[in-house]
């Protein structure tokens, strides 16, 4: 079970490889820092992630 969350979760971040600005942008002392909220069968998950640019 733990190996399909897993793989679930290596896929929704891969989207960003097309949609690098898909997540939300982030304020204040996490500027040019962007969040990705997404669903998996065990709850509610996400990743930080910088796209170099601020």
């Amino acid at each position: 079970m733990l190996r399909g969350l897993a793989e679930e979760a290596v896929r929704e971040i891969l989207t960003l490889k097309q949609n690098p600005y898909l997540g939300n942008q982030l304020k204040g002392s996490l500027l040019g820092v962007r969040a990705l909220e997404f669903s998996l069968e065990s709850g509610l998950s996400g990743c930080l992630y910088s796209t170099g640019r601020r």
